[in-house]
């Protein structure tokens, strides 16, 4: 190998993010200075080829290893050494900044100056009786004065007409059940100091929304 240009570790396999449960070992991942990505994975340095030509920067979360080109463009690996295949996120251009934190959130700074966030959302639990995640969509991070369950921003909606707060509640962050719904609501009515959650709202009223993962 030569040059190291970037490190980055995270926890694999962690079937479920809000504890830590069953997770994996270590898994390192470096770009060299030549422009080649290395994954370290089961005692091994294994060559992510296919990488885009002129990456400039690595990340890795427990759902997946992620790199940014030059151009601002961000790219997906398949995790496949065989078949190595790198897919580019038509969601998010113009990136500055790229990292992945400890619940597999992506984060990125554009070069408008702007932040996004690529959550991880529940989909269901898996045969072993851990939860299963996938990335959800990007969506730009507005900072609020206080920070919620341990998250850094929001996110903003904008109503269409006729929508209620349970609906878009159940569209956007893809749950059921009256607990579930009526919990992200009730931080929503927070967020945006709400009358409450029956309120009718204006066609193209702006709301703050809690991050995707928000449970």
């Amino acid at each position: 190998m030569n040059l190291v240009k970037q490190l980055a570790a995270a926890n694999k396999l962690v079937t479920n993010m809000a504890t830590g449960e069953n997770e994996g070992p270590t898994i390192l991942v470096l770009l060299n200075e030549d422009g080649k990505i290395y994954v370290f994975d089961d005692g091994q340095w294994v060559h992510a080829s296919s990488e885009p030509g002129n990456a400039v920067a690595v990340t890795i979360g427990p759902v997946g290893l992620w790199c940014l080109d030059k151009d601002g463009f961000v790219y997906l690996w398949n995790n496949n050494p065989t078949e190595s295949l790198w897919t580019k996120d038509s969601g998010i251009k113009d990136v500055n900044t790229l990292t992945c934190d400890s619940k597999g959130n992506l984060w990125c700074t554009q070069k408008n100056g702007e932040i996004s966030m690529k959550p991880t959302v529940f989909v269901g639990l898996g045969s072993a009786s851990g939860k299963m995640f996938e990335m959800g969509s990007w969506a730009k991070v507005t900072m609020t004065s206080a920070p919620f369950s341990g998250e850094l921003g929001t996110w903003e909606y904008n109503v269409r007409s006729g929508e209620k707060l349970n609906k878009i509640v159940k569209t956007e962050y893809q749950v059921n059940g009256d607990k579930n719904i009526e919990r992200i609501s009730k931080e929503i009515v927070r967020l945006n100091k709400l009358k409450n959650a029956e309120v009718t709202f204006k066609d193209g009223q702006k709301l703050i929304m809690p991050p995707l993962n928000y449970r």
